[in-house]
């Protein structure tokens, strides 16, 4: 059996370690390197406005269902930076039959999957919704996901799913991509009715 190799620090000078900034000076750091992360999350909030056809979501009314005070207020604020007409929130998801049938007037829900007690049940009050609603756009969020997912094999319960916390050009392309999944989900409902 070989031996163990061992790391022995063996110098003849100690180590010298750069001195720490005063407090103060750290303090002012951070400060600007928050400043600065600001002006670079504006600069780019404002460059996926720009690319964005004019006017694609000034229709769009959405219902945020579930969400907590610091999700809510982040997605709100990205939700205008996007244009959308106008939003309204929910934030108990045991209201959420409620919400929906007060909310005729909305074209896109987004429900937090994280505020149910479990996965399960939110799947379930989903799917149990999903019917009485066939022409909104329904996009479930979370942050136990592992990411975005904007195929179409959840369109019994929701048109696109978005990672929490969501940046703005993710939350432009989910708006755009569940609307088109959305889309083609009813014209598929509308073919298979014809056939029948």
């Amino acid at each position: 059996m070989q031996p163990k190799l061992e790391l022995v620090y063996d110098a003849n000078q100690p180590i010298l370690r750069p001195p720490l900034p005063p407090r103060s000076v750290s303090v002012s750091a951070r400060a600007a390197r928050l400043a600065a992360a600001d002006l670079d999350i504006d600069r780019l909030e404002m460059k996926v406005t720009e690319r964005l056809p004019s006017g694609i979501f000034q229709s769009a009314r959405v219902l945020l269902v579930g969400f907590s005070s610091v999700h809510l207020a982040d997605i709100r604020s990205k939700l205008r930076v996007l244009n959308v007409a106008a939003t309204a929130a929910a934030m108990d998801v045991r209201q959420l039959q409620d919400a929906l049938d007060m909310g005729r007037g909305f074209t896109h829900i987004f429900v937090n999957l994280d505020a149910f007690e479990d996965v399960a049940s939110g799947v379930d009050a989903l799917m149990s919704c999903r019917p009485n609603v066939p022409d909104r756009i329904i996009v479930a969020c979370s942050e136990m996901v592992g990411g975005d997912d904007f195929g179409s094999e959840r369109s019994m319960i929701c048109d696109a799913t978005l990672k929490l916390p969501i940046s703005t050009p993710r939350l432009a392309n989910g708006l755009l991509t569940a609307q088109m999944n959305h889309s083609a989900a009813r014209k598929t409902v509308c073919e298979f009715g014809r056939r029948t």
